[in-house]
């Protein structure tokens, strides 16, 4: 039978031996700095990401392409390769390093596809049932996503819809009437 190990990454005997108890380490890590951990020496810091409007404006755009292309998102084949689209979008750099965080929330799913390099790094993801409820104002989430070594550990905060995400920044009526590339 495998030790359970914690969150980050030590057994119940090698916390014993060096008496690492989780819960405290945890508590530290979720300060502003984060801590260092006394085993591994790593630093350690838990995340506290929030749905952003750049964020959003990459869904909306992925949407789009949906819509465009007629694809439905329970079709487990489509699939888009993100970065691309936003580029011919002309959407920001922000926009295009942030929109991956979405699958945190459950709004896209990456697609899992190793490339010949043998990389998973393929940047296409899918658009889920629940992304689109999200654009199209049938469902919220809530406001922050809690991360740490990019593994989700929990959702939390206010429920927030898509026009409250986009913020002042954008305004949601004429997102949607742009025209996806």
């Amino acid at each position: 039978m495998t030790a359970q190990l914690d969150l980050f990454g030590h057994s119940p005997a090698v916390r014993e031996t060096y008496g690492i108890h989780s819960a405290a380490l945890l508590e530290k890590a979720k300060g502003p700095g984060g801590c260092t951990c006394p085993l591994c020496g790593q630093n350690v810091k838990i995340y506290r990401r929030t749905i952003t409007a750049a964020m959003v404006v990459a869904l909306i755009k992925m949407y789009q392409a949906y819509c465009r292309y007629k694809w439905s998102t329970e079709d487990r084949d489509r699939s888009l390769h993100v970065e691309g689209l936003l580029k011919r979008c002309d959407c920001s750099s922000g926009t295009r390093g942030d929109f991956h965080k979405l699958r945190y929330w459950g709004l896209i799913e990456k697609v899992e596809e190793d490339r010949p390099d043998g990389s998973h790094r393929n940047g296409h993801y899918r658009l889920t049932p629940k992304g689109r409820q999200f654009i199209l104002e049938q469902t919220m989430v809530q406001k922050y996503a809690v991360i740490y070594n990019d593994t989700l550990y929990g959702i939390e905060g206010d429920y927030v819809g898509v026009r409250d995400a986009l913020k002042e920044k954008f305004n949601f009526d004429e997102l949607m009437k742009e025209e996806v590339l």
